[in-house]
């Protein structure tokens, strides 16, 4: 927890009054957490054919002069370099390094943005080195629905190759990547491909918990006496039996829906809304799920003093678990209101259907009732009480093994591939995006125009921290650029046109068969836009952002080479 959240309640709790914190630009660069830097250095093994037969990952992972998230996110980043590609033999080894500079937390994409400018950079570079097309090493290696990662992970239903072929298709790969690379200006084209988790399973251990310890044997030595450790048999220290448990083994939101006299229906929802368009998800699915419009449905945010349990919007996880929230309350409503419904129409209630704000039998549509006037009944007759359902979804994913990291830390996994077209400048360096096409495996498309609209932001991010964005230190650690005279972000100039594709899987995990979106259209942005640059002027940028003198020094690098 950021401390400042700590100085805001008690501020509050002292003077009685509201708090607010208002930061100015520079505290606002300076003081706020960063995306966790990175080094990464990786080796693969890889047959003539393309086949990976080993991988191994050394990464450094700059946390700053505070922890916040780094050990999480260093764990991230070795559950997605398992995930994407079927890899027999994986090591993976992290480093997470104290440094005098801004601390890093938890940013769009959590360790995923670094990995896979990293890993989609190498499969390029592995492409080259066995002189094989980018896209077909991709469709070679990649996951498919039920192979085993690394991780000991059981893939479900996935898009991946799918989404390969389409990016590349929409891009024009097979004629734009052969296109003549002669002239002052030179265009080229570049895919990246990943995954990322829907949910996040997070557990504390009892004892770390409790004592502060990590180590048994240390807080023996401090404390004989403490009433959370014992000694064994055979003379080793551990913790006692009945704390040798997790104290938090959660992934799960809920929600309280209550269907009103008129036939209206207010969902309580225990995970915020931060723009991502949580409400008018979920109230689609209540809707679909109840037979009603999405109208006649109204979202009620976060109330920690009366109003649903919920872990947070984050991981991608608010469309399938608080959406299966809804669906497990919404089905409630609708065997309620069914017992009564059935009564009324004089039918058993496994007849009946509700579409269009009625409840029909299902061979005979022109035999309903209003739904409205089924929940009038519920109220007014002594039918029913009170239509107030809870509904809870905790994902069947596990905490991964503390010494072996297997474990499937989400139920499911979105899959995605994002294609770009570029024109590089190579007597100024300068880089115009022409295209980017990004595919995504989205389970089931609950809403389109929001997915459209996730997708072109994220995009938009991306090319932020791909072009501009970096905080530059001095020695001791100080930040140089903290406005946003010398802090680029992108504008709607950079923005370039964006092509989402959805496709559909109809994942069983769920609702609707649908899944997570808001984290995947950001990651490959850069290392398809790295790759398409390296296809244009035949030099690799491996560092980000990517500025026009590090293309002119690749390309004088080059020069000096040839």
């Amino acid at each position: 927890m950021r401390i400042i959240y700590i100085c805001v309640a008690l501020a509050v709790k002292c003077s009685g009054r509201p708090v607010k914190v208002v930061h100015n630009r520079e505290e606002d660069l300076v003081c706020d957490t960063i995306r966790h830097p990175a080094r990464i250095h990786l080796k693969t093994g890889v047959k003539k054919d393309g086949t990976i037969t080993a991988r191994q990952c050394l990464l450094y992972l700059n946390n700053g002069a505070y922890t916040h998230h780094g050990d999480l996110v260093a764990g991230a980043i070795g559950v997605v370099f398992s995930g994407v590609y079927k890899t027999p033999h994986l090591k993976y080894d992290a480093n997470l390094v104290y440094t005098n500079t801004p601390y890093g937390g938890p940013c769009r994409g959590f360790g995923n943005v670094q990995i896979t400018f990293a890993v989609e950079s190498h499969m390029d570079d592995i492409a080259k080195g066995i002189d094989m097309d980018p896209v077909e090493l991709r469709l070679r290696n990649a996951v498919s629905e039920g192979d085993e990662t690394a991780r000991g992970t059981r893939v479900g239903r996935c898009g991946l190759k799918e989404c390969v072929r389409r990016a590349s298709q929409e891009i024009g790969w097979e004629l734009k990547r052969k296109s003549d690379k002669a002239g002052r200006k030179v265009k080229g084209v570049g895919i990246a491909c990943g995954n990322h988790w829907c949910g996040w399973r997070t557990g504390f251990d009892a004892n770390v918990w409790r004592t502060g310890y990590q180590d048994p044997t240390k807080l023996y030595q401090e404390d004989p006496a403490s009433p959370f450790i014992r000694v064994r048999e055979d003379g080793k220290v551990g913790w006692r039996d009945y704390f040798e448990q997790e104290l938090y083994d959660s992934d799960a939101s809920s929600c309280i829906l209550t269907v009103n006299e008129d036939g209206t229906v207010i969902i309580q929802v225990g995970d915020p809304e931060i723009g991502q368009g949580l409400k008018t998800t979920v109230a689609m699915i209540g809707a679909e799920e109840l037979g009603v419009a999405i109208e006649d449905v109204k979202i009620v945010g976060v109330d920690t003093d009366s109003g649903a349990f919920g872990i947070g919007s984050y991981s991608s996880r608010v469309t399938l678990v608080l959406g299966n929230a809804v669906m497990d309350a919404a089905r409630k409503a609708k065997a309620s209101l069914f017992d009564i419904a059935s009564r009324m129409l004089g039918v058993d209630k496994n007849e009946l259907v509700a579409r269009n704000r009625r409840i029909s039998i299902k061979h005979d549509p022109d035999q309903y009732v209003l739904l409205g006037d089924v929940a009038f009944r519920a109220y007014s007759r002594r039918e029913g009480g009170e239509l107030v359902f809870h509904g809870y979804h905790d994902p069947d994913s596990t905490i991964p093994d503390k010494r072996t990291g297997q474990g499937t830390i989400s139920s499911t996994w979105s899959y995605f591939a994002q294609a770009a077209e570029v024109e590089v400048d190579k007597v100024t360096g300068e880089v115009k995006l022409l295209g980017i096409r990004s595919a995504h495996d989205v389970g089931r498309l609950i809403n389109p125009l929001g997915a459209e609209g996730q997708v072109e932001g994220a995009v938009h991010q991306g090319i932020g921290y791909t072009f501009f964005e970096e905080l530059e230190w001095q020695d001791q650690g100080r930040t140089r650029n903290a406005n946003l005279l010398n802090y680029r972000i992108a504008t709607a100039e950079e923005m370039c046109p964006v092509t989402p594709m959805f496709i559909e899987t109809d994942d069983p995990k769920g609702p609707f068969g649908a899944k997570g979106l808001g984290e995947p259209a950001s990651v490959a942005v850069a290392p398809a836009i790295a790759n398409a640059i390296e296809n244009a002027i035949g030099c690799r940028i491996r560092k980000l952002p990517i500025t026009p003198d590090k293309i002119l020094n690749a390309l004088k690098s080059r020069g000096k080479e040839d």
